[in-house]
């Protein structure tokens, strides 16, 4: 079975309250499990110039910028970590395109985990949403999205969204640590539509495979199935329902004819769910999942 440990976790800032409350998030779970964390800045490419008025030169360019950055992180870092430096680096890039930048970071820091925060305020909502989602769909690790406003505390009750899709079941491990380090109470939506017969199949059989291996690691969860055709909706009023402090959703692969990676369940539930939530990008190219009580299990 895939081990499941959190080393290195990535925190883009943009000093806003909502990455705000990533960091205290991440800080949390660093202590947790003992990993290190790495606070991204991104600068927009037309911050950067260097003007000259009367023979004084007013220095904005890209270095003196990202070295003005780079020194405002480590005062946070140290302030968030307690001045234990070794667990927190800090890093400023340059860029247009946030969401890349994101996916470099975490590529070449080698992340686990991204922590981020969801929309701001105003007109900006609609591109931090797109930012965020891109975000999601690229990145080589889970996503852990924060909603605006959101005040961190422990995860007390988890909603996992189960459908028919490639790679529901991944990355099981990472799943079972939040429960049982939080002492959650797990809820499982089995979400199927009655007018794809083989799909319901396939979701009985995922089902059955997660509740056994929930049995397996002594883990108490409330299973519901639900027939719908607006499967992101029906999430969002489960986790108001239940009081959700965290969805935990598998984003699913789906080509348009132009090759773009579209997932409209995923991009709807991060977008206007009002507590954190975990999306897990399934591996590319899997073609088989193995069953549950093999070596090789794993789920989202």
């Amino acid at each position: 079975m895939e081990k499941a440990v959190i080393n290195k976790i990535l925190v883009p800032l943009d000093y806003s309250e909502t990455s705000g409350n990533a960091l205290t998030l991440a800080v949390d779970l660093s202590r947790r499990y003992n990993a290190s964390i790495h606070l991204l800045h991104i600068v927009k490419s037309y911050q950067c110039i260097s003007i000259s008025e009367n023979g004084l030169l007013i220095d904005f360019s890209k270095e003196a910028i990202k070295a003005a950055e780079r020194k405002r992180l480590r005062r946070l870092a140290d302030e968030v970590t307690d001045n234990q430096s070794h667990a927190c680096t800090v890093e400023c890039c340059v860029g247009n395109d946030t969401s890349n930048v994101i996916v470099e970071a975490t590529v070449a820091n080698e992340s686990d985990l991204i922590i981020m925060g969801q929309g701001t305020s105003g007109i900006m909502d609609f591109f931090r949403s797109s930012e965020t989602y891109d975000v999601v769909k690229a990145a080589p690790c889970p996503v852990l999205t924060i909603p605006a406003h959101w005040q961190a505390g422990k995860f007390k009750k988890i909603l996992f969204p189960v459908r028919s899709v490639e790679g529901a079941l991944e990355k099981y491990e990472l799943t079972k640590r939040l429960i049982l380090d939080n002492n959650a109470q797990l809820t499982v939506l089995g979400l199927y539509n009655e007018e794809t017969p083989q799909k319901d199949e396939d979701l009985t059989e995922l089902l059955s495979t997660l509740e056994h291996q929930l049995q397996q690691d002594k883990i108490k969860a409330g299973i519901e199935l639900v027939n719908t055709d607006e499967a992101a909706d029906r999430v969002l009023f489960k986790s108001r329902q239940a009081e959700a402090d965290l969805i935990i959703i598998t984003a699913d692969y789906e080509q348009t004819a132009g090759g773009f990676f579209v997932d409209p369940y995923a991009r709807q539930i991060i977008d206007q769910a009002t507590v954190p939530v975990l999306a897990i990008r399934p591996q590319p190219f899997v073609v088989h999942m193995q069953p549950m009580h093999s070596s090789q299990t794993a789920m989202a």
